[in-house]
């Protein structure tokens, strides 16, 4: 610490001599009118008197002398006594004058010796006329160092008051970070770990944050109070998915240039992840051109090998009926084919395939643009993620005929971009029919299958009248089944023949799905969310079609 005028009386009598005796020397020479309120008394050699302490030539009685001056150092927030000599780096208290008898006096401030980045509010302040007082506010250097402060005002000695900011061994960091990525850092917390440098920590990313901690925040620069002369590690992180560290050799105590911390990306955890993805479909057009084909083939189906819907239910009637053999004999010697065609009139040979074939139709038109696949994608330690389906264009998954296979496999870049590819086993048969069931069942109220829709819609009380009149007995289509047996034999047959449609075994499709993405990752730099698109390949019995659309995550 450099010498103030306090610390020189302090080193002994040695030193001390020869200022007493020029302070004696100015006492008398001032006592003799020889000097004023300038010259030995403002000289930076002028003896002080510490916390509240008056210094001057010529106390009270000296010519040109009518007011003494005291001042005192007090705290700014509750007025307390403050001790001068054991400041902290930075301290901020309030310089006090009283001058005795009160009275309004113009007093000056200065500095002397070495007060570095001190600072005070004023230079020159009146004093309260009722009170004889004033103060101004004094802001501590932020180094070690002795200094002192001058009080003048003419007719009143000088006033020097010894002052000291002692060594903490303690340092206020500013840190300030640097970060060149995309994604949205917050909730910096900054460390410090002493005797060790960054390319000491412990592996991790990030690693654990050192024992010297500042709170959390998004403000900058933060302040890390740390040791002076000792190496540091001193971390940077925002949560857990960016992070970077510079080493101290040793910082000294006083006014700190920012400390600039380069921040880095953790890379994406896709392990450790696990969000709902939506596939969206640009246009349906190519989708609903690959499904024609499947939808005529369920429609056609419910004949077998009938040459028409009249054909193909009496055959299914006849295979329901108690005696298989009666219905035949009856069917042929009643001409019943005929009969029935008649009855029905000009819908009946399509009188099976038509409601179907309306419903599967409904069922693609009212597919919803939006949230057309979803599901959701799960990490796992060895890389290969799980996909669990919830829906396809509005189906739930079990109903779909979609279903996930192959293997999944995910991967993200140092910018966050996710690519994904995955495949899935596709039976459009299934998806057709649980797309037709909620028009079916908005056509025929509450049916809870497409069997029992469809058998509502073939008039089944109109095919029992007419074989009935064209019976073997009165009343009776064959012996022993009247109109209401007839009329549940009809029933009975058409959801045979839709039961038989849906098992039927057909070719299955794949659809093979690449998709790219920007990703944001969350606190502990797992995937949080996805945009961007994907790309599909259907392959079909009848070739391959291409789907696109958007893809998100969340």
């Amino acid at each position: 610490m450099l010498d103030g005028p306090t610390a020189r009386l302090r080193k002994g009598s040695t030193d001390a001599a020869p200022v007493l005796s020029t302070l004696l020397g100015v006492i008398l020479t001032c006592g003799l009118g020889a000097c004023g309120a300038s010259g030995a008394a403002e000289s930076p050699e002028s003896g002080g008197t510490g916390s509240g302490g008056t210094s001057g030539a010529g106390m009270g009685g000296a010519a040109g002398l009518s007011f003494t001056m005291a001042l005192s150092v007090v705290s700014p927030v509750d007025g307390a006594p403050v001790d001068p000599l054991h400041l902290k780096p930075g301290d901020v208290a309030s310089l006090v004058v009283t001058t005795s008898p009160p009275a309004a006096h113009s007093v000056r401030f200065a500095f002397l010796g070495t007060p570095l980045d001190a600072v005070l509010s004023d230079t020159s302040r009146d004093t309260d006329a009722g009170i004889g007082t004033t103060a101004i506010t004094l802001t501590a250097p932020s180094t070690p160092t002795d200094f002192s402060v001058r009080a003048t005002s003419p007719g009143a000695p000088t006033v020097v008051l010894d002052m000291a900011v002692e060594e903490t061994n303690m340092v206020s960091l500013p840190i300030k970070p640097s970060y060149p990525g995309e994604r949205v850092l917050s909730g910096y917390v900054a460390s410090a770990t002493p005797g060790i440098a960054c390319t000491d920590l412990a592996a991790g990313s990030p690693p654990e944050d050192g024992p010297i901690q500042a709170p959390s925040t998004d403000t900058f620069p933060i302040y890390l109070d740390v040791p002076t002369g000792v190496k540091l590690a001193v971390m940077l992180r925002a949560e857990k998915f960016a992070w970077g560290c510079t080493t101290v050799n040793g910082a000294s105590e006083g006014t700190q240039d920012y400390l600039e911390v380069v921040m880095a990306n953790v890379p994406m955890k896709l392990e450790s992840s696990k969000v709902r993805f939506e596939l969206d479909l640009d246009s349906f057009d190519d989708f609903d051109q690959a499904l024609s084909g499947p939808a005529a083939d369920v429609a056609s189906s419910l004949l077998g090998s009938a040459s028409d819907d009249v054909e193909a239910l009496l055959d299914a009637m006849g295979a329901e009926a108690s005696d298989a053999s009666a219905f035949a004999d009856a069917r042929s010697a009643q001409h019943w084919d005929d009969e029935l065609r008649g009855a029905l009139g000009s819908n009946a040979a399509v009188v099976l395939r038509d409601p179907l074939a309306r419903w599967l139709q409904a069922g693609l038109t009212n597919l919803p643009t939006s949230g057309g696949v979803t599901g959701t994608l799960t990490g796992a330690t060895n890389g290969t993620p799980s996909v669990a389906l919830d829906k396809v264009f509005g189906t739930a998954a079990s109903a779909s005929g979609f279903t996930p296979s192959g293997t999944t496999s995910w991967e993200a870049g140092a910018d966050d971009r996710v690519v994904l590819g995955m495949s899935m086993a596709v039976d459009p048969t299934t998806f057709l029919l649980a797309a037709a069931l909620a028009p079916a069942s908005a056509e025929v109220e509450g049916a809870p299958s497409l069997a029992v829709a469809l058998g509502e819609s073939v008039p089944c009380s109109t095919v029992a009248t007419t074989l009935v009149a064209a019976g073997v007995a009165k009343n009776e289509s064959i012996e022993s089944c009247n109109a209401a047996c007839t009329e549940q034999l009809c029933v009975d047959a058409v959801q045979t023949l839709m039961d038989a449609a849906v098992d039927a075994d057909r070719t299955k499709w794949t659809l093979d799905v690449a998709l790219t993405a920007s990703g944001t990752v969350g606190a502990d730099a797992q995937l949080a969310s996805f945009s961007g698109r994907w790309l599909g390949r259907l392959t079909t019995a009848d070739g391959a079609k291409s789907l696109t659309g958007l893809a998100t995550a969340k």
